[in-house]
Order: C-alpha cells, then structure tokens, then sequence
C-alpha cells in the first residue's frame, strides 16, 4: 500500500506544482473539471477503479502483482511454439518490487501496464578498497545454454536484490572453479 500513497502523494505534489497553469491545461484537457481539487478526486476514484479491476479487494492487493518481469529468448522466445518458448524464456517470481526511480530500478511505461519492460540486466558493487569483497548479480544466469545449469541460476536472488561475490585473484577464482576448460590450438 504504500506505493499507492507514494503515487498519490507525487499526484498532489504535481498538481500543486502545476499550480494556475496545470489547471488551465486541465480545464482545457478535461473542461469538465473545475480545479485542483476535483482533479486530485477524478484521478484517485480512476486509481482505485482501474487497482480494484485489477487486483480485487484492497487486502490482498501486492505491487508484485502487477509489477512482473519476463525474460523473453532473443531468436527463439516468440517461435510461436510453446515447447521452445517454454524451454528458453523464463519469468520471475511474483515477489519482484522496484521502481524506476530508486536503487532497485525495474521500470514500466505506466500507459502500457505495470509489466516491466525496461531493468538493470547487472548490478554490481564494487568495493575500491578491496576488490575481493566486490560483487555482482545478473537477471538471469551466466549461461546462453538453455540445458545448462546456471542459465537461470541468478533469477530468484536477482529479484531479491541478493549478489555474488566477484572473483578478482586467481586463487579466488581457483578455489570457487567448477570445472577448467583449456583451449589448445591443433596440431
């Protein structure tokens, strides 16, 4: 809920800001409004009747619901197949918070919905004094190999804001090696 006071507190910061000019350009949008008041009215009965249309009973009522993440597959994600689609495109967990304007940055296009269509595909920390404490975290996982075990490996902790460390000696990576590949040129 406190998103819904955030938005309606930036709507009246908005109005006021606008002042004269904002109603001039309300009244000539909507002429049936009359002023600032009326306005604020308009807009918060249109918010409660389009989260209501959406999420039913004001208890139950998450920002995750609306606030979903989809990861769609580049060459494959709209194959119209639903097997590979299934395979190769991936959905976060309905827990996913954020906003466009803060630290968490997971955006949407408020005319187009409340999916998200615009996030940080990385985060990372990077400690200046002491890069091995650094860290990082990616949407989906290191892997483009949908078989693979870490191509959606980072997902969940993604959403929960969690990161891994970065490894930045060689005895760090050494030890947390999973397997070597060597490449050797032919002979």
């Amino acid at each position: 809920m406190r998103w819904v006071r955030r938005i309606l507190v930036l709507l009246l910061v908005l109005i006021v800001a606008l002042g004269v000019f904002g109603v001039f350009l309300v009244r000539r949008s909507f002429p049936r409004i009359e002023g600032e008041i009326q306005v604020l009215e308009t807009a918060m009965t249109a918010a409660h009747t389009e989260l209501i249309d959406l999420l039913g009973d004001p208890a139950s009522w998450k920002w995750s619901r609306l606030h979903t993440a989809s990861f769609e597959n580049q060459t494959l994600g709209q194959s119209g197949i639903g097997p590979i689609e299934w395979l190769f495109n991936r959905n976060a967990p309905q827990r996913l918070g954020g906003g466009a304007d803060i630290v968490n940055a997971v955006g949407f296009y408020p005319p187009d919905g409340y999916v998200v269509d615009w996030l940080p595909s990385m985060r990372m920390v990077i400690d200046l004094s002491d890069f091995a404490s650094s860290t990082a975290g990616n949407t989906t996982g290191q892997s483009g190999h949908a078989f693979n075990s870490h191509y959606d490996d980072q997902l969940e902790d993604w959403v929960d804001g969690e990161q891994h460390p970065l490894r930045w000696t060689r005895e760090q990576v050494e030890e947390d090696a999973e397997a070597r590949l060597t490449l050797a040129p032919s002979s």
